[in-house]
């Protein structure tokens, strides 16, 4: 999985840059994201001889995604479709060492931008701020895998 975590930190570097300068995480790069994370999954499940593990990631990245969109589209320009694309792929590139783990990197990442943007609107004195979403995101998934490496 060193592999795997190398290529998925290099896409996830790019992409948290993007969404910093232009406000934007490209679907290109994001279905980079999601091809490293599918195939290290099923890699990893190859080579332990365990699917079950795989099915759980999977899972979790579904009702992580379908969670997310409905927030969404219900709360319109608090969090766009790449960042919810980009969420699936935090959740999937670290399920596949537990369920849980993937679902704390979101959650991490989301708590990061909670913050970001509680600091961004006292020192601003302005409460319609839109903030990148996908640097925090970025930030959980590597603050997760780093503990979980330990």
């Amino acid at each position: 999985m060193g592999a795997a975590l190398i290529a998925t930190a290099t896409v996830y570097a790019v992409l948290a840059v993007s969404d910093l300068r232009v406000r934007r995480l490209p679907h290109r790069l994001t279905a980079a994201a999601w091809m490293t994370a599918v195939l290290a999954t099923l890699t990893e499940a190859t080579a332990r001889g365990e699917l079950a593990p795989a099915a759980e990631a999977f899972t979790t990245t579904i009702g992580v995604v379908v969670l997310l969109l409905g927030i969404a589209f219900a709360l319109p320009g608090q969090l766009g479709l790449g960042d919810v694309n980009l969420a699936g792929t935090v959740v999937l590139s670290l399920a596949w060492s537990g369920w849980t783990t993937g679902l704390i990197a979101v959650l991490v990442g989301l708590v990061l931008q909670a913050v970001v943007a509680a600091v961004a609107v006292v020192a601003s004195a302005e409460s319609n701020i839109r903030l990148p979403c996908g640097p925090s995101l970025v930030a959980g998934w590597l603050i997760t895998a780093v503990v979980v490496a330990l």
